[in-house]
């Protein structure tokens, strides 16, 4: 029986010296075939642990990937919120500064039509005083006519005549 340390798919030992691969150890030293297959499952288990063990590795660490990009993703999601919060409430600001200023206006310009209006009412109350003056003026002066060409006035009540006040006889 032969000391078989199998080192690696490609490197077996026996007694000491490198054989070569297993395939080529078992093909040329059929007898020690048995104690490849012995000194292979040892290796063989070792290296299924050691792959258990990296698989095992490489998933803890795909985890922790995972769960690092999906807390670097929510850290970005939350920037990207917070910066499109801050731009929208900038976008608020000015719009309400805006507003602010139209209304402004629209209260100025409503002052003004105010005023307009009551500068308007006060030359029309003008202007009626004005027209009821002239024509009492028009009236008077149309009495003072009527007055001097000899026609009866309509507010005197008279009744007509002649001026001369002879009841029409003649006169001696």
């Amino acid at each position: 029986m032969s000391q078989v340390e199998i080192k690696s798919l490609t490197e077996v030992w026996i007694d000491g010296a490198n054989a070569g691969q297993i395939m080529d150890v078992i093909r040329n030293h059929p007898e020690a075939a048995s104690d490849v297959q012995r000194a292979l499952s040892p290796w063989w288990d070792a290296v299924q642990g050691g792959h258990a063990q990296a698989i095992a590795l490489l998933k803890t660490q795909h985890e922790t990937d995972l769960a690092t990009a999906q807390a670097d993703k929510a850290q970005a999601l939350a920037d990207a919120q917070a910066a499109a919060q801050m731009q929208s409430d900038a976008a608020i600001a000015a719009i309400r500064q805006q507003l602010d200023a139209a209304n402004a206006e629209r209260d100025e310009a409503i002052a003004l039509l105010n005023a307009v209006g009551l500068y308007t009412r006060a030359q029309q109350a003008i202007i009626d005083q004005r027209k009821a003056a002239l024509q009492a003026q028009i009236s008077e002066l149309q009495q003072q006519h009527d007055q001097l060409i000899g026609k009866p006035s309509e507010s005197n009540g008279s009744g007509g005549g002649d001026s001369g006040g002879n009841d029409g006889a003649p006169s001696a």
